[in-house]
């Protein structure tokens, strides 16, 4: 993962930074509801999360490795004192925060969006497949009506002569 789609956060607020997505983490590993339910939302994040965040079970499931590998690779960040550590400037701070965020925004369904970021906020409908070989058809997203900023990322290794792959397909599109 690229560390630039991490952006340079510095002092409290990369603390704040890391203390959400690290606490989140725990909750998504912790699997009790009253460890999702306490979520207390940094000033640094932008846009809104719907609430209460609860972790799809079967992405903790099939992440649950990778996750626990996070876990234990940031730990060294987390505990009293140990902020002086985190440094924004750091690429493999962030590359190790961009690979959580990612994970995250899988196993609770929307975006995590910090300030500054140029990218959709949280909140806003995200699709990312990842496709072997496509017969017929494919469509990343299938609504009505699509409001504020939507993306659609669709990786296909093959798409045969007769298949088609669909973005985004809405009657109507507000805003974005």
């Amino acid at each position: 993962m690229d560390p630039l789609s991490f952006p340079v956060l510095t002092g409290a607020a990369l603390t704040q930074a890391f203390t959400f997505l690290y606490g989140r983490l725990g909750a998504a590993l912790d699997r009790r509801a009253e460890a999702r339910d306490r979520v207390a939302v940094p000033d640094v994040l932008q846009g809104e999360l719907r609430f209460p965040l609860s972790p799809d079970e079967l992405e903790v499931t099939n992440r649950e490795e990778a996750l626990i590998a996070m876990r234990d690779a940031l730990e060294v960040f987390n505990g009293q004192g140990q902020g002086h550590l985190l440094h924004g400037g750091n690429e493999g701070v962030r590359r190790s925060l961009a690979r959580l965020r990612g994970a995250l925004e899988a196993v609770y369904g929307q975006r995590i969006t910090f300030v500054g970021e140029e990218r959709p906020a949280t909140g806003s409908p995200v699709v990312d497949q990842r496709l072997g070989t496509v017969r017929g058809k494919v469509t990343g997203m299938d609504a009505e009506e699509v409001s504020g900023r939507a993306q659609v990322i669709q990786d296909a290794r093959t798409v045969e002569a007769d298949a088609e792959v669909v973005g985004i397909k809405s009657k109507r599109i507000i805003g974005g």
